[in-house]
């Protein structure tokens, strides 16, 4: 419980930029993406910071990184796609 005197606000952060998605995917992965694999994280994503993580949990799950599995894939969209629930 809140003492006298103490109010709450809202936090709403911004969207992450794209390099900040990016950066997000190099120390989840361990390896800097390619630009449009972190581009298309980011398409995806909007940006939003929670959906960015789950994201990448997706991604581990399904065994696309930035390399690898996915890197056929780095300019293009498709296989990142966010669960109609979102």
């Amino acid at each position: 419980m809140a003492g006298p005197g103490c109010s709450f606000g809202v936090v709403s952060p911004g969207a992450l930029s794209p390099a900040a998605v990016g950066a997000l995917l190099a120390g989840a992965f361990g390896a800097a993406p390619g630009e449009g694999f972190a581009r298309s994280c980011h398409a995806v994503t909007g940006g939003n910071p929670f959906l960015v993580r789950e994201l990448i949990e997706t991604l581990r799950a399904d065994g696309i990184g930035p390399a690898g599995g996915g890197a056929g894939h780095q300019g293009a969209a498709p296989f990142l796609e966010l669960p109609r629930s979102w």
